[in-house]
């Protein structure tokens, strides 16, 4: 395996490691924004509205959450439902704002991204840093 490759893996699989932890409760427990079950985080998938395969967009905290694997592997992600959470979560704080978090999501995703190996270990130092402080913090 290419060491770019390696990298990218090690970053998809911290960034994942993030997202799961940041959505837990102090008992370890993530709510997916799906369907609403609740998991603990470790078997918990972080779900992205706009697919992985899109770099500008891989690694953007607006785009990934918690969901329960059924949700994110079987039934595409449910994106009715997703969608319904992010217009909740974002577009009702700025309601003068040009477009909608969907929109720009999509925006985003179509934006040409290479990220240099030094960033993605950079991310990576950081992510593992964060979720450490959780471990603490939210005793996971």
């Amino acid at each position: 395996m290419s060491l770019r490759k390696y990298i990218k893996n090690t970053a998809d699989k911290v960034f994942s490691q993030y997202i799961r932890a940041k959505g837990a409760d102090r008992h370890g427990y993530c709510k997916c924004i799906t369907c609403g079950k609740r998991e603990h985080w470790k078997d918990m998938d972080a779900g992205h509205y706009v697919t992985r395969a899109r770099w500008g967009t891989r690694f953007d905290e607006d785009n990934v959450f918690p969901q329960c694997r059924r949700c994110n592997r079987f039934e595409e992600g449910r994106k009715p439902e997703f969608t319904r959470y992010l217009r909740d979560r974002y577009d009702s704080y700025d309601p003068a704002a040009d477009g909608n978090i969907v929109d720009s999501l999509i925006i985003r995703s179509n934006r040409t991204k290479t990220f240099t190996l030094d960033e993605l270990k950079e991310w990576v130092k950081d992510w593992r840093a964060e979720i450490k402080k959780m471990y603490i913090v939210k005793s996971l």
